[in-house]
């Protein structure tokens, strides 16, 4: 028996799926470009900064990482976009499915994060809440762009018989 991923017939706002798949691909790209600039700024901040960090390079490794992260998001809000206004469905396809990995590693790190919580004295979880509501959205826009995605292939499918 297959399991099926449950689909929604509009978005949460009343909106129809193609909108809220534009509405997802436009908040995604724009937070992600404010987030990779910022953290471009800070990277090179660091890099350029004269005081004696411990373990300095780790951290600017790490931030170059979360920098082409960040570029990686916006190249996939980009490809979103475009398969929604070119109706192309296999470029929605794959930012699904990249979506879904990115959303298995924000469950797998709440789960680490709420853990850390409870067994590690010094861990500051002030932000777990926030995780938590990020991890919910991004679960949600991935239900709403892929309920789109299948809405666009059965349209094809009736049109290509």
């Amino acid at each position: 028996m297959a399991s099926r991923v449950p689909l929604v017939k509009s978005c949460c706002c009343g909106c129809s799926l193609e909108t809220g798949s534009k509405i997802i691909g436009f908040i995604e790209l724009i937070g992600c470009v404010f987030i990779f600039i910022f953290q471009m700024v800070s990277t090179v901040q660091l890099a350029n900064s004269d005081k004696e960090i411990p373990h300095k390079d780790l951290i600017i490794a790490a931030s170059m990482y979360l920098d082409l992260t960040s570029l990686f998001e916006i190249i996939l809000a980009i490809y979103l976009l475009y398969g929604i206004y070119y109706e192309r469905p296999n470029y929605v396809r794959v930012w699904v499915l990249i979506q879904c990995a990115f959303l298995v590693v924000s469950i797998v790190s709440d789960v680490l994060f709420i853990t850390f919580s409870f067994t590690v004295e010094t861990f500051d979880s002030d932000y777990i809440p926030e995780e938590l509501i990020l991890t919910v959205l991004q679960a949600y826009s991935v239900l709403v762009v892929h309920s789109y995605y299948i809405s666009v292939r059965g349209r094809e499918a009736l049109y290509h018989v």
